[in-house]
């Protein structure tokens, strides 16, 4: 079976060295530095199954690059990365149907899990595709349903304390702001999930819809 072909773009040196050495042993991959030359290739013919983007870039960030290539009938699958982003940026990145949202830092195993677990989504047969994105589905749910527990937790705690609002303390307010942050990108990964899921269910329908 011919290698799925994958394009890499990252500002971080180290970071696109190590996403090429993870996953150049087993696909076609090609490293792009910057948005721009990433555009240049794909306007010379670069052709790619996968485009695994940071959003925040110099000059031109994930979005602008992944929104140009959409404009330029780009029908290939997309995983962005960062290591923050907020609700707009989630929401938007849905909108141009962005497969799956990696936070930084990562491991390698996790991010060799979501090139297959995309590649597999899409190259599957339509049942095949549907069972691989509800699990999907499930473990997003898992990991919001976690992280709302986790913010029930704290604030549960603040409350229980000899000072009632918790926050007279910077510290606490940090604390306070990024679990609410680490809420939020659970929440829109959900929303991933739930319009992948959408996304191969309606692709087996048409399929059996065809075959009967």
């Amino acid at each position: 079976m011919n290698q799925a072909r994958i394009c890499l773009v990252d500002d971080e040196t180290d970071v696109l060295s190590a996403l090429d050495l993870t996953l150049g042993a087993s696909y076609r991959v090609s490293s792009f530095n910057s948005a721009e030359n990433a555009l240049e290739a794909f306007d010379q013919g670069l052709e790619v199954d996968l485009l695994i983007s940071d959003l925040k870039m110099p000059k031109m960030d994930g979005l602008k690059l992944i929104s140009t290539l959409r404009e330029r009938e780009f029908k290939s699958q997309i995983i962005l990365s960062s290591g923050y982003a907020d609700k707009d940026h989630l929401v938007h990145a849905l909108k141009l149907g962005v497969s799956n949202f990696i936070q930084k830092p990562f491991r390698a195993s996790e991010i060799r899990k979501a090139v297959a677990d995309v590649i597999l989504t899409h190259t599957a047969p339509p049942l095949q595709s549907v069972e691989s994105s509800l699990e999907h589905l499930l473990q997003a749910l898992k990991l919001t349903n976690k992280k709302q527990h986790e913010r029930i937790t704290f604030v549960e705690r603040r409350l229980s304390e000899i000072n009632p609002n918790g926050f007279d303390d910077p510290t606490q307010i940090e604390s306070f702001l990024k679990l609410m942050q680490d809420n939020r990108i659970a929440e829109r990964q959900l929303d991933l999930m739930t319009a992948s899921f959408v996304e191969n269910l309606e692709a087996l329908r048409a399929h059996l819809l065809t075959t009967k």
